[in-house]
């Protein structure tokens, strides 16, 4: 997952890695940002759904959500979401502004 900061908004790859592309299988039906605003770790039990994208889309999301002033703190991941149901979450990100 690529990140890219700045003051207003943080940048995150639905990829794992900006020259891997989106995926190509055949049963994904969309890419999820979540997030956890402030907190010391990402909790399931406490996650947002941030923004979706549609499957082959390779538009990175952007999110500014919780981090309203210096010191805000969020945790991010990125979750594939098959046509099956399943679902699997990357590794966890924090983001804290500035």
């Amino acid at each position: 997952m690529a990140i890219t900061r700045n003051r207003h908004a943080c940048r995150i790859n639905a990829y794992s890695a900006p020259t891997d592309g989106p995926s190509l299988a055949p049963d994904l039906a969309s890419y999820e940002l979540r997030g956890c605003i402030g907190g010391t770790k990402y909790d399931t039990d406490l996650e947002q759904v941030l923004g979706t994208h549609p499957a082959g889309t390779v538009t990175p999301f952007a999110s500014s959500n919780g981090l309203l002033s210096s010191g805000s703190k969020v945790f991010y991941k990125v979750y594939v979401i098959l046509s099956t149901g399943n679902e699997k979450g990357s590794k966890s990100v924090s983001v804290v502004r500035p």
